[in-house]
């Protein structure tokens, strides 16, 4: 099956010689994002809700930015148009800013548990933690082939490995919280749709090369 990462070397030629936008899209978003950090906590006079209120928010604003990253490439070739090629030239910014808005969801973590270490464990099993900084340490990664930190093809491997841990671990955080809050569907039915429009380019590419191997033998 073929993958297809968020930067990956197909999708730069396929750019040819035009230089990458800048990054001002993904300061100016995480600006936004810092400064709706801020003012969530300071109109919650910093209290447990409000910490509790920020980490929900910033993951719900992380699994849609992760999302319009994950699928970038998969919707400029599958819906090509004005609107999915802004986003296709966008993800470098889309990845940085989703990295950004997970970082601010660790903040609140962390805020977390320095006010209530008991809740925190007890809300926080030491399994969760461990796939979680595997997590971490994967979206670390995303980043760095975002900024070119990386670019050989074991690096750019890797890389699309992370994209579909971090995928499932987000679809595993949200579908078991659907059965106490309905609104948990809807990012989970946005993660279900992600992954069917990354893979259908490859499911596409392989029926139609079996379609063509089949009337190949036939004639």
């Amino acid at each position: 099956m073929t993958f297809y990462p968020i930067q990956s070397r197909s999708d730069d030629a396929r750019s040819g010689h035009q230089a990458p936008p800048s990054l001002l899209l993904a300061g100016f978003l995480s600006v936004v994002l810092i400064g709706l950090w801020a003012a969530v906590y300071w109109q919650g006079g910093g209290s447990l809700d409000a910490i509790r209120f920020i980490g929900r928010l910033m993951i719900r604003i992380t699994v849609v930015l992760f999302s319009l990253s994950f699928t970038a490439s998969a919707l400029a070739r599958l819906f090509p148009g004005a609107a999915t090629s802004w986003i296709f030239a966008n993800r470098r910014n889309f990845t940085i800013t989703f990295v950004v808005a997970f970082v601010l969801h660790l903040c609140a973590i962390a805020r977390f548990y320095a006010l209530d270490v008991d809740q925190f464990w007890a809300v926080s099993p030491l399994v969760l933690i461990v796939f979680r900084s595997i997590g971490t340490i994967f979206i670390a990664l995303m980043l760095f082939e975002a900024l070119k930190v990386g670019s050989t093809l074991r690096w750019t491997v890797l890389n699309a490995v992370g994209e579909y841990y971090v995928w499932a671990g987000f679809l595993n955080g949200f579908a078991k919280r659907v059965v106490l809050d309905r609104f948990y569907f809807l990012p989970v039915a946005l993660l279900i749709l992600a992954l069917a429009l990354r893979l259908w380019p490859a499911i596409r590419l392989r029926t139609s090369a079996y379609s063509k191997e089949s009337a190949d033998e036939s004639g």
